[in-house]
Order: C-alpha cells, then sequence, then structure tokens
C-alpha cells in the first residue's frame, strides 16, 4: 500500500487561544502546514493531539518496518492478532 500523504517530518506548534495548535511540514509562516488542532478545555489535551498528529508519519513508517520484518518470520497465533491490528491500522491510514 503506498502512502499518498505529505512526507515527515511533521512538527507540532502551539497557536492560537482560537486554532489551538498546528501541525507542520515546512515553514508554518509560508503556510506549509497539515491542520489545526482545535483548543480544548484543558490545553494539555489540544497539545497532546497535536503531538500524536506530528508523529503520525513516523509512526506509520516504523509499523510498516514491524510487519515487514513479522512476515520474514514463523509466527503464533497471538502475533496473527497483533499483525492484523498493525494491517487494520495502516489500512486506515491509506484510503483506497
Amino acid at each position: 500500500m503506498k502512502a499518498k500523504f505529505t512526507a515527515g517530518p511533521w512538527k507540532s506548534h502551539p497557536a492560537s487561544s482560537v486554532v489551538g495548535s498546528l501541525v507542520s511540514y515546512g515553514d508554518i509562516s509560508k503556510g506549509e502546514n497539515i491542520c489545526a488542532v482545535m483548543p480544548q478545555r484543558d490545553k494539555s489535551v489540544c497539545e497532546a493531539n497535536a503531538a500524536l498528529i506530528s508523529a503520525a508519519p513516523e509512526l506509520y513508517e516504523a509499523l510498516q518496518a514491524c510487519l515487514k520484518r513479522l512476515y520474514a518470520i514463523p509466527t503464533f497465533s497471538e502475533d496473527r492478532a497483533a499483525i492484523a491490528l498493525a494491517e487494520s491500522a495502516l489500512k486506515k491510514a491509506v484510503p483506497e
């Protein structure tokens, strides 16, 4: 499966009380933004959401690497459940 999202790294930036936080792939002053994370009642929730979003490209790559390794070795039934969960997460990240 080929991902079509903007290549990482992405960075999380605190923004205003209106926008919350920004996730960017480059220079935010040039509008190189991925998304705005709207503020929550608790500022730390907004920052945590932005941090998770900004980690998405690396998480995606890491999960692909783990699956590649798991496909190369004999697996047990417990492994198959984890593999299915990982495959499902990657499919969710790459819409058809």
